[in-house]
């Protein structure tokens, strides 16, 4: 069984259909969604509409179906800068640039609904989505109204998920600004902080990012994984754009993961990743009770409100079930008290007392009481421009930097 990486363009998706036609069976799918930077470099084809990406992609997922191939492995969503290296991770000025440019956010949502359609339609059932969740991608998340176009309520999307036992998803803010390509700008209105301009108004902006519908799909989706095992749910903030109506003004991205914790039911899972969160202490505590995870790896995560004591409480407790714990730096506490950075110690805390930002806990030390602090001279609010920079910066994580306090 072979591994694949498929172009969304014309000429790649036919010769998909020739080599599936001829009796190749796969193993994992990469799908990878093809744009040109705003207009900066030559694409090898001309750009195609959904229609027709669609129309190939599923007669390539029909032939599939019907082999010895169904269920697939993995299914990965990618997105690729026509001319650049598929496999290399870009220096962050340059991945900060990409992922401000309207093309890209366009690549990303064509990507999602060309899949999504074309499974299903195809009735090709597949045991791991990864929506755009790989390190080289945590800038280039779907942005969250777009799972909500997707009509999670079909037959056929209920077939091709009842086999899903890893979902892997980085999520995003709906995106209001973009880079500017034109040599008229000034006509347009004056850029913000990252050189991006926007046709909304504030008070639309507000309006739109308050809508339900930005938040309930990552949840309709899982409800439709019955035999959901492993489940990692990664969120990137979008500042919204600089305009001064807006400020102190935040997408509340934390519904998202509310409406997760709330479903009906939900299953127990082997393996919970929650990444670069702004949510509440509520909303963490239910999820682990409801699901009880045997790995929890969590962080970067703000708690507003909340505290992290009980979290951790039920993570070492013998109710938790739990065999592995993980916590990647930055944590931090929003409310009024005990606000600040949380920081790890063998023993209950003193001034002399060896701390550590990351925790890395397995098998019995996992049921160890966690003895930490919060530290207020580290904090950072969240949304703030270093903020940002901080979360764009947090690379792979280092087992090396992590304590088994």
């Amino acid at each position: 069984m072979a591994n694949r990486i498929v172009f969304l363009t014309p000429k790649h998706l036919q010769k998909f259909i020739q080599d599936a036609e001829s009796g190749t069976v796969y193993k994992n799918l990469a799908i990878m969604g093809v744009h040109d930077e705003d207009g900066e470099r030559q694409l090898s084809e001309p750009p195609a509409a959904r229609e027709e990406l669609t129309s190939l992609l599923t007669k390539a997922f029909t032939t599939l179906a019907k082999g010895a191939g169904n269920p697939l492995g993995i299914v990965a969503l990618r997105t690729h800068a026509e001319g650049r290296p598929k496999h290399q991770i870009q220096i962050k000025s340059e991945l900060e640039e990409r992922s401000t440019m309207k093309s890209t956010w366009q690549c990303t949502n064509d990507t999602f609904f060309v899949t999504m359609q074309s499974l299903a339609t195809a009735k090709l059932q597949i045991q791991s989505l990864n929506l755009f969740n790989d390190t080289d991608m945590k800038l280039f998340a779907l942005a969250s109204d777009q799972l909500n176009l997707i009509d999670w309520d079909r037959p056929d999307i209920a077939h091709v998920l009842a086999t899903v036992t890893s979902l892997n998803t980085n999520i995003s803010t709906r995106a209001f600004a973009f880079k500017d390509r034109g040599e008229d700008w000034e006509e347009v209105g004056d850029t913000d902080w990252l050189e991006r301009v926007t046709d909304w108004t504030a008070p639309q902006i507000r309006a739109e990012a308050e809508n339900e519908n930005n938040f309930t799909g990552l949840a309709r989706l899982v409800q439709k994984c019955p035999r959901l095992q492993d489940f990692a749910y990664q969120f990137l903030g979008i500042p919204l754009p600089g305009l001064p109506d807006l400020k102190g003004f935040q997408f509340p991205n934390w519904k998202i993961l509310q409406y997760v914790s709330e479903l009906p039911s939900l299953p127990k899972l082997n393996r919970l990743t929650l990444r670069f969160q702004h949510t509440k202490e509520s909303i963490v505590l239910n999820l682990l009770k409801r699901t009880r995870p045997g790995g929890l790896f969590i962080g970067p995560m703000w708690l507003d409100p909340g505290k992290f004591k009980p979290i951790f409480e039920f993570c070492s407790s013998p109710e938790s079930n739990m065999q592995k714990l993980e916590v990647r730096a930055p944590l931090y506490q929003m409310g009024p008290e005990e606000r600040g950075q949380i920081h790890f110690q063998r023993q209950p805390y003193d001034e002399d007392a060896e701390c550590c930002a990351h925790l890395r806990r397995e098998g019995e030390a996992v049921r160890r009481p966690i003895h930490f602090h919060s530290d207020p001279q580290t904090f950072i609010e969240v949304g703030t421009s270093f903020c940002n920079l901080l979360l764009s910066n947090s690379g792979a994580f280092d087992d090396s930097q992590a304590h088994t306090f």
